[in-house]
């Protein structure tokens, strides 16, 4: 009897280790599907906005039971010359000289390690990296949030303040020089990621 009572047990206790550990690694995997990115200034004449109309995104977002589990070896790739303002293309050109298109074509971020915070129905992220604009590399903290949209997917939005000499960029002149935008920039992304049952890199 005290066998058979010890074997019960020992099933038990097998039976629930394996349901929390199946439950533990039944996660999604989420992909890129679009994204939306802005980078904003002053200058002395006006404010001005950029569109960054080419976003290339890879890494892997799990989630699991409506809860971000994991953010890891994300990397983004802007080519410069698909940033476009607004204000037309002499300011464009402006922006991509100042970049250094040429020589450096595409903005790089990686962010390698990840804080989630559960916050209500949404999650506060700090991720940390790297950001190389016009060849010059600068350690990056980025904060962000997430929530699960009603249809299932992701969506992260967040915004980053720089500066443009931190990156040794001289801001852009036009006008014969009387028009010099300022130091200060803002960019504001959107990125939308939706489940596949894929567990690749996305891209």
């Amino acid at each position: 009897m005290k066998i058979t009572q010890l074997s019960q047990i020992t099933i038990a206790f097998l039976i629930g280790f394996m349901l929390i550990n199946v439950q533990a690694t039944a996660q999604t995997t989420y992909t890129f599907q679009s994204g939306n990115m802005t980078i904003s200034g002053t200058s002395t004449l006006h404010e001005w906005e950029s569109d960054v109309t080419q976003i290339n995104f890879k890494g892997i977002v799990q989630a699991g039971d409506a809860t971000l589990a994991s953010i890891k070896n994300v990397k983004l790739s802007i080519p410069v010359e698909g940033i476009k303002s607004t204000k037309g293309k002499t300011m464009d050109k402006k922006t991509w000289e100042a970049l250094e298109s040429e020589a450096h074509p595409n903005i790089e971020c990686s962010l390698n390690s990840f804080d989630i915070q559960e916050n209500s129905n949404k999650f506060n992220i700090t991720g940390k990296g790297e950001l190389t604009i016009a060849g010059t590399t600068k350690p990056l903290t980025l904060t962000f949030n997430a929530k699960f949209t009603e249809d299932g997917n992701l969506k992260f939005t967040g915004n980053k303040a720089l500066k443009m000499t931190d990156f040794n960029i001289d801001p852009p002149r036009a006008l014969l020089g009387t028009l010099k935008t300022g130091d200060d920039i803002t960019i504001n992304f959107t990125v939308m990621m939706k489940p596949t049952d894929s567990s690749a890199n996305m891209k």
